[in-house]
């Protein structure tokens, strides 16, 4: 059994962990940036200001938590793995 099928299905690259982890911040980014404008707006505005801030919040944190607990723990396929397989099958 190869390395990649002993880690499970969900091993994605060490690229894609990282625009993830990059993702994560910029939305608790952006709701950080929203929190000023909720003092500033009333009634609807503010009630979807704070909505959007809540989600990009929540989203940005899983995201961000999930990805460096996988970086963390060395759960993603590391760069030329898929190539060397390629190689030893042939």
């Amino acid at each position: 059994m190869s390395k990649n099928q002993e880690r499970g299905p969900s091993c994605p690259a060490q690229i894609t962990l990282m625009m993830r982890l990059a993702g994560g911040v910029y939305l608790v980014y952006l709701a950080y940036q929203l929190m000023p404008e909720i003092t500033v707006s009333a009634g609807g505005r503010n009630l979807i200001r704070l909505l959007c801030m809540a989600i990009f919040f929540t989203v940005g944190t899983l995201l961000a938590g999930w990805s460096i607990k996988k970086l963390l723990k060395g759960e993603f396929i590391h760069p030329g793995e898929n190539e060397e397989e390629g190689a030893r099958k042939s």
